[in-house]
């Protein structure tokens, strides 16, 4: 695919093209004048170009999203365990200065 995507990028320049050997610089000219005089098929051929190379970098951003939830998800989960640790904790600190709190400290555990 990434030699697809810089293909995608490449677009000649005019300079490129006159650069070219007198033969093929006629050639291509001549092609360009004759099927496309109105210049429609090549607006045509960018735009496809430009969809094809759209469609890979949405490819791509679609991956690092993938990525990304599941660093998120690793890290949600890393968080609730803290919570529950420390919930049992204060659970635990509740109970033992009889404050009536420890009902709390089992209320969030559940809600966990």
């Amino acid at each position: 695919m990434e030699e697809y995507a810089k293909i995608c990028e490449f677009k000649p320049t005019s300079e490129q093209v006159n650069n070219l050997p007198e033969p093929l610089r006629k050639y291509i000219h001549d092609l360009e004048t004759r099927c496309d005089p109105a210049g429609d098929v090549a607006e045509l051929t960018l735009t496809r170009d430009q969809i094809a190379c759209a469609g890979i970098e949405i490819t791509e951003l679609k991956e690092t999203i993938r990525k990304l939830q599941g660093t998120c998800d690793l890290e949600v989960e890393r968080l609730r365990n803290l919570i529950i640790k420390y919930a049992g904790k204060f659970e635990t600190i509740a109970s033992s200065d009889g404050s009536g709190h420890a009902d709390i400290g089992r209320a969030f555990r559940r809600e966990l």
